[in-house]
């Protein structure tokens, strides 16, 4: 089967995260064929991937992959909680802190591929 480009938007929201927490962070991602227009409901968690790409000014820890929660709405869109993390965590562990987190999400299976970028806020 031949790989296709996907149209991937994707939409974060600080939800329960907060500056000084560890709370999870959500990313709404739309998924969508670009040949029929129609979504593509058939990934799974294994197929998406987060990556942090910059952080705000004092932030010790990313949240590459680090996902906590998936969950396929079967239109297309994914719900997808992240919390941060360090493979060398500061003392009192990883939180979050006040400032934009730009991230990526990438979808990949052996059919379907695409990108998007998004911005995570945390007040």
């Amino acid at each position: 089967m031949a790989t296709h480009a996907a149209e991937v938007q994707a939409v974060a929201s600080a939800g329960s995260a907060s500056a000084g927490s560890n709370a999870d962070a959500n990313i709404l991602v739309l998924v969508t064929d670009l040949s029929t227009g129609e979504g593509v409901t058939t990934l799974a968690q294994a197929d998406f991937t987060v990556v942090d790409h910059f952080s705000p000014p004092g932030a010790d820890c990313g949240f590459s992959n680090n996902i906590t929660a998936f969950h396929g709405i079967g239109t297309g869109a994914y719900q997808i909680s992240i919390a941060t993390h360090s493979t060398k965590p500061p003392a009192g562990g990883c939180k979050w802190v006040k400032g934009s987190y730009l991230g990526q999400v990438i979808v990949k299976t052996a059919s379907v591929q695409g990108q998007a970028a998004f911005l995570l806020a945390i007040g």
